[in-house]
């Protein structure tokens, strides 16, 4: 007996070094990683903390160009060039495009070297001098940036960062002889057409309200911000002195003095650099004059699922995420040469009047800019409770404002959601109901759904420096839909469902409606 009590008492004594050594040995591996993780030393913890939350970083280009020269005298031998003319040269087989480099950006085009590489084609003999010809030459150049960032400043926090431009141009001339004696060769109708897209971020304007008139204080300073705009352009523009004026019905000349000569109220220069000032919410004084080279702004997603690392949650909660996203994009879909501009650039101001509304010509005719924005939701809850109870809210907001230049309006839609829903699922149910004697028991899923909807939609239209604007259309939709769903068997479900729908319109000529439905639908799968 002593001898067994001495020998489990070396036993518990064996036992508890082992113990105590794999605690030290877990202390010291717990030691270590945390040495690796991070610095000593707190200032260089600091230092390198914002960089070791960036998870990943991308960074893509995509350019094309192409170019097609009708009456092309060459033929194709050695790498598409013809060796005996050198045309069209070994640079233009390898890529480099006429007045356009893939490596320095579409935004450095160069229209005269563009002309002065024809001039110089035609005077080697590379194009027909035959005054028949009647095709063009075109030149199409696009090019797409995008950028995104992955970052996990904490634990379960994930953001997501995207930027993007989107720019494309489409070239055309006749590149022609016009005397069949001289066989002189001009060049004709240059025109370029073509879109742009970046991704901006207006938010700060996107909650300022919009009272039963259809007015919001962001309207009223972009008509502000015209005037502002006006006199900026004048300063860079010689051509431009003293006060805006136009003439009337009957003839008479009309000056307005809160505007410069040539940029009156309703100029598309004026209009398009007061409206991103005010709908940006930035200074008019400080705003870029040109659109085109607008930086693209970021847009993000955001998810956090943490909260359920918290014991007060965990008592309640099972599983809980919250989201939040925001996009939005500047667009003109389609610009095209103003043939009856004259000047040198889009900036340096041009020196021909409209002699109907008094304003200079534009370098380019824009038929509207295009502003989305979405809050995709603004914030997300879905959450999953200790009694297997499910949960989700969001609230979305959006806007489009669309600024149009040939029947001068601008046209503000803006939508919000509430959407709230439950669900519970129960296996083994007893109904209150008896078969045999006995309460009948629901064996499969029994599934209980509600969801709650709210909408709120506003169309304005604002004519620029006219009456009050209209509200033209928008609503207000409230929706309820409780379910139930039951699985009778793999192939067999029943579905019970009640679907309720009111709208009220906020123009005069709607009328509310209200629709209801409901009804049990059984699905029958006779597939494996």
């Amino acid at each position: 007996m002593q001898m067994d009590t001495a020998r489990k008492a070396r036993e518990i004594k064996r036992l508890t070094t082992e113990l105590k050594a794999n605690k030290g040995a877990i202390k010291q591996k717990k030691h270590d990683y945390r040495n690796k993780q991070l610095p000593s030393d707190p200032f260089i913890s600091l230092a390198l903390r914002p960089l070791l939350m960036i998870k990943r970083v991308s960074l893509e280009i995509k350019q094309n160009a192409a170019t097609t020269l009708p009456g092309f005298q060459g033929y194709s031998r050695l790498l598409g060039n013809d060796h005996k003319m050198m045309a069209p040269g070994f640079d233009f087989v390898f890529g480099n495009q006429p007045g356009f480099n893939l490596f320095t950006g579409i935004d450095q085009y160069d229209a005269n070297a563009r002309d002065q590489w024809l001039n110089r084609a035609a005077s080697k003999g590379w194009v027909t001098r035959d005054t028949l010809l009647n095709q063009k030459f075109t030149q199409t150049r696009s090019e797409r940036i995008d950028f995104t960032a992955s970052l996990e400043p904490a634990p379960d926090l994930r953001i997501e960062v995207k930027m993007f431009r989107e720019k494309s141009i489409a070239h055309s001339q006749y590149f022609k002889a016009i005397d069949n004696v001289t066989g002189e060769i001009q060049h004709l109708n240059p025109i370029d057409i073509g879109s742009y897209t970046i991704s901006y971020l207006p938010v700060k304007t996107m909650f300022q309200k919009i009272d039963a008139k259809g007015l919001s204080d962001v309207y009223r300073t972009f008509e502000a911000n015209r005037s502002i705009i006006s006199r900026r352009l004048q300063a860079q523009n010689e051509n431009s002195q003293g006060n805006f004026s136009v003439r009337d019905t009957s003839g008479a000349v009309k000056e307005n003095p809160n505007y410069a000569y040539g940029y009156g109220p309703k100029s598309q220069e004026v209009l398009i650099p007061a409206f991103l000032a005010a709908y940006f919410g930035k200074d008019a004084n400080k705003v870029n004059l040109n659109s085109f080279k607008t930086f693209p702004l970021p847009n993000w997603n955001i998810s956090y699922s943490g909260l359920n690392k918290f014991k007060w949650i965990q008592k309640v909660v099972q599983n809980i995420s919250i989201t939040h996203g925001y996009s939005s994009t500047l667009t003109v879909s389609s610009f095209q040469t103003n043939l009856d501009y004259r000047g040198s650039g889009a900036l340096d101001g041009g020196n021909r009047v409209d002699t109907l509304n008094g304003n200079f010509y534009p370098l380019y005719a824009i038929p509207n800019i295009v502003m989305n924005e979405s809050f995709s939701p603004l914030i997300g809850i879905d959450m999953t409770f200790k009694n297997n109870v499910q949960a989700r809210f969001d609230y979305k907001k959006s806007r489009t404002i669309t600024m149009n230049f040939y029947d001068y309006q601008l046209v503000e839609q803006n939508n919000e959601q509430f959407t709230f829903g439950a669900g519970y699922k129960i296996r083994g149910l007893k109904l209150p109901i008896k078969f045999r004697g006995k309460r009948i028991r629901l064996d499969n899923d029994l599934n209980f759904r509600f969801d709650f909807s709210y909408r709120d939609n506003i169309t304005v239209n604002h004519r620029i420096d006219g009456d009050l604007p209209q509200i033209t259309n928008g609503s207000t939709t409230y929706s309820i839909q409780p379910s139930i769903d039951y699985v009778i068997s793999q192939r067999l479900n029943i579905r019970i469902f009640v679907d309720y729908n009111k709208t009220i319109p906020k123009i005069s000529t709607g009328f509310p409606t209200t629709n209801t439905r409901g009804g049990v639908t059984l699905r029958f799968t006779l597939g494996q």
